[in-house]
């Protein structure tokens, strides 16, 4: 069966001589799996979008902080009153979290075989 496989590729010198997919190419998850599969490509979108929103919703915190302690229209007081630095410690630290994780989740979905992972796994390997 091997012998008529290699027949129909253009035989084993063909083969042996043909160019050698770069490492990056052949262990690149998006290229070899998210890009076509849906619930990746999902996953990584939600991701995105939530890392985003995370972003903009602290600097609209801190763009509303800055605006009540400048302003001293009434609005702008009370704004600065519910926006105690408690408040805005923990809105800091959940929305960081939140960026954080997404990061985390969408760096699964790429390459990620560098030539540290590599090192450390050929060390692994005993001599």
């Amino acid at each position: 069966r091997r012998a008529t496989l290699l027949g129909t590729m253009g035989g084993a010198a063909r083969i042996r001589h043909s160019p050698v997919p770069a490492r990056r190419e052949v262990l690149d998850r998006f290229e070899q799996h998210t890009s076509i599969c849906p619930d990746s490509l999902a996953t990584v979108r939600n991701c995105r979008t939530l890392e985003t929103g995370a972003k903009a919703l602290a600097l609209a915190l801190i763009v509303a902080k800055a605006l009540s302690l400048s302003l001293a229209t009434a609005a702008f007081r009370q704004l600065g009153a519910l926006l105690s630095p408690v408040l805005l410690g923990v809105s800091f630290a959940v929305l960081g979290a939140v960026a954080w994780a997404a990061q985390r989740i969408q760096r699964e979905f790429v390459f990620k075989y560098g030539p540290e992972f590599r090192n450390r796994d050929m060390d692994k390997i005993p001599s």
